[in-house]
């Protein structure tokens, strides 16, 4: 799959809205589960959005619920290649299970792009297939991107060399089946602390999302500081 990239994804009340609720969220260490059981709220609204445009771009179907999670690192840091999965089940079994659908949105414009990888990983997570690395895409960070890939593929964020400001994203993976729920975060919205989220009158969640084209690869283009480490460890 060649991921797809939209540029203003969310309204701008929705991308205030669904920013502050990120900073509720511990950075990196534990994922939300979001599903229609949280009930009539404006981030429910905002993931219907969102789940529209992943289901009307990337063709998904049959999405049970969203795992998100909040990632703030400086500029400059660099996250080698790995596919995201059920992590409980990773730890308990080394089973890999990928979402159907994994995707970024970012929340600011500093730091290294995003690169995906045409790899993806096998039902075990032993191996990619192919075995040689052939394509990738680069993402730069943008103010309200929103980019799509397959939930197998690997993937990797490059450093911006110097840069000191936060990157900020919400990575959210769009799931068909239930992941285990043992020790993620069950976060149920309520707006409380908030006032109202999305200020005064609730606008309307439509979306004006422009369609922009990835920044393609060929092997010969790779940065040589990206390495490959496969299988990723196990904890």
């Amino acid at each position: 799959m060649i991921p797809v990239v939209l540029d203003d994804a969310l309204p701008p009340a929705a991308l205030t809205t669904i920013t502050s609720v990120s900073m509720e969220l511990p950075n990196r260490s534990r994922s939300a589960w979001l599903d229609a059981s949280i009930g009539d709220s404006p981030l429910l609204a905002i993931f219907a959005l969102l789940q529209a445009m992943v289901e009307k771009y990337a063709g998904a179907t049959d999405l049970c619920g969203a795992e998100w999670w909040a990632r703030r690192s400086p500029g400059y840091h660099f996250q080698g290649w790995h596919v995201d999965k059920d992590e409980v089940l990773f730890r308990r079994s080394g089973r890999v299970k990928c979402p159907s659908i994994a995707s970024v949105l970012y929340l600011g414009n500093p730091g290294g792009p995003t690169l995906i990888s045409s790899q993806v990983s096998t039902a075990d997570g032993s191996a990619l297939i192919p075995a040689e690395l052939e394509r990738a895409w680069l993402v730069p960070p943008k103010l309200n991107r929103l980019v799509m890939f397959s939930g197998d593929a690997a993937h990797a964020v490059l450093p911006d060399a110097g840069c000191v400001d936060v990157r900020s994203t919400v990575p959210i993976n769009w799931w068909s089946t239930p992941i285990e729920i043992d020790d993620v975060l069950s976060y149920r919205w309520s707006g409380s602390g908030l006032g109202n989220p999305i200020g005064g009158q609730p606008e309307p969640m439509i979306s004006s999302a422009v369609p922009v084209s990835a920044i393609q690869l060929a092997a010969g283009d790779f940065p040589r500081t990206i390495r490959q480490s496969w299988p990723p460890r196990r904890d």
